[in-house]
């Protein structure tokens, strides 16, 4: 090290061959998880406006899968609103397709599927997306398809 005396290195993800090579050179090496998580949750203005955008896709959106349903319509197609949303909004990708309906909502985290929604069902997802610039909107929603 040049310039100090300081000999402690924070590492966020702790790997045992890392840590013992920075063991073996006489450095001490403490957990930056803490360090880390404390800041991120400090955020800029250019952050927040990320953020808001990438929940406003979100949003965007869940409102076509709600204004989709309908006769013939399926899981995936569904689904696929919302990722053509993220997508067409500068987004990035879904950590998956968590779109269930009828009796496929229960037990959850179901992928969509080519199953037809009927009159009657419940529609559940989650949108699990990296938006634009990469920051991510996770929001669950269930939706009731049919006569009110």
């Amino acid at each position: 090290m040049f310039g100090t005396t300081n000999r402690k290195v924070a590492v966020e993800y702790v790997n045992p061959n890392i840590t013992q090579a920075l063991l073996q050179r006489g450095l001490e090496v403490i957990d930056a998880v803490d360090i880390v998580e404390g800041a991120r949750i400090i955020k800029s203005d250019d952050e927040i406006a990320c953020i808001r955008w990438a929940c406003a896709v979100a949003e965007h959106g869940i409102a076509r899968i709600q204004e989709s349903m309908g006769p013939g319509v399926t899981e995936v197609q569904l689904w696929g609103n919302l990722n053509y949303t993220n997508l067409a909004n500068q987004g990035g990708w879904h950590e998956g397709r968590m779109l269930a309906s009828g009796p496929r909502i229960n037990p959850w985290l179901q992928e969509a599927t080519q199953r037809v929604i009927e009159e009657e069902d419940l529609v559940g997802f989650d949108t699990d997306m990296v938006g634009p610039f990469g920051y991510f909107c996770d929001v669950s929603r269930t939706f009731y398809y049919g006569k009110d």
